[in-house]
């Protein structure tokens, strides 16, 4: 049995893993249902968490775009 390639990514995606996160089972459903409270994922609560902290601690850049797309 011929062995599976992995895909090739698009020459235009610039994209990498930025943050892997380990937690309990316990923060992952609390984690999900902030996101289910806010109408969003949980991706989209930690990139606004990420950029909020920042501004907090008053770091001078502003955030890039997460993604381009």
């Amino acid at each position: 049995m011929a062995k599976k390639k992995a895909p090739k990514p698009s020459p235009k995606d610039t994209r990498s893993i930025v943050l892997s996160l380990k937690g309990t089972v316990e923060f992952r459903d609390w984690l999900g249902r902030l996101a289910d409270h806010c109408r969003t994922t949980s991706v989209n609560v930690m990139d606004l968490a990420l950029v909020h902290y920042a501004k907090h601690v008053k770091f001078p850049e502003e955030a890039p775009k997460r993604t381009e797309r």
